[in-house]
C-alpha cells in the first residue's frame, strides 16, 4: 500500500513528495510528527493502518499537519480484499484531495 500511495502521490503536480526509503526510516519510530515533519522538510504527514480480516481490507488514512501535530484529514475504507486496487487508487486519491484543501485554505489564509 505504501508504495502504491507514494507512486500515486507522486504524480500530483505541486506536491512534494517524500522517497519511500527515506520514510521507511521513521516506522516505528518513538520520534514525535513534527520531529519528522522537520527532519523530513515536510508540511504534512500521511499516517495510516491496513488490517486484513477474512476476505475484508479496512483501510484507515489520516493527514496531519507537521508543525502543529493536527489532523486535518481521516478517512476509513472498508472494501473486499478483491476490491484492493481500486482501493489503493481511492485512498491516493482521496488524500490528495485532503491536501488540495489544506493548500487552498492555506493559500487563502495567508499562512
Amino acid at each position: 500500500m505504501t508504495e502504491e500511495l507514494i507512486g500515486r502521490l507522486a504524480g500530483i503536480r505541486n506536491l512534494r513528495v517524500i522517497s519511500r526509503t527515506s520514510v521507511m526510516h521513521f516506522k516505528d519510530t518513538q520520534l514525535s510528527v513534527p520531529e519528522i515533519a522537520k527532519t523530513l522538510r515536510a508540511d504534512a504527514v500521511v499516517e495510516g493502518s491496513v488490517i486484513r480480516e477474512g476476505s475484508r481490507i479496512r483501510v484507515h488514512a489520516q493527514l496531519i499537519r507537521g508543525p502543529t501535530d493536527e489532523h486535518f484529514w481521516s478517512e476509513t475504507y472498508d472494501r473486499d480484499l478483491r476490491d484492493v486496487l481500486a482501493l489503493q487508487s481511492e485512498v491516493a486519491q482521496a488524500i490528495a484531495q485532503g491536501s488540495k484543501l489544506r493548500s487552498a485554505a492555506r493559500n487563502a489564509t495567508g499562512l
